[in-house]
């Protein structure tokens, strides 16, 4: 098994550009994988912590997105 993140299978529910999103994840895996001392045989659980904290931070962002407009559709309503 080598050091480096490896591609997923699949990446239907992905939300972001897949090639933008596949450079991040490989990114953020390996300053995980360094942070904690390089440790050999671990590439594909980075890779895999990388993906889920970036989605995750996808969703989160998207959400706070939808209530924002939420609330400017109200706030014109109003006016």
């Amino acid at each position: 098994m080598s050091d480096t993140p490896s591609k997923p299978e699949a990446q239907a529910e992905v939300p972001m550009e897949g090639e933008l999103l596949e450079q991040r994840i490989r990114t953020l895996a390996y300053y995980m994988w360094e942070a904690d001392g390089r440790q050999p045989d671990r590439a594909d659980e980075y890779y895999h912590r990388a993906r889920q904290q970036l989605l995750a931070e996808s969703a989160h962002a998207d959400a706070n997105d939808n209530s924002s407009d939420g609330a400017k559709r109200r706030k014109k309503r109003a006016l």
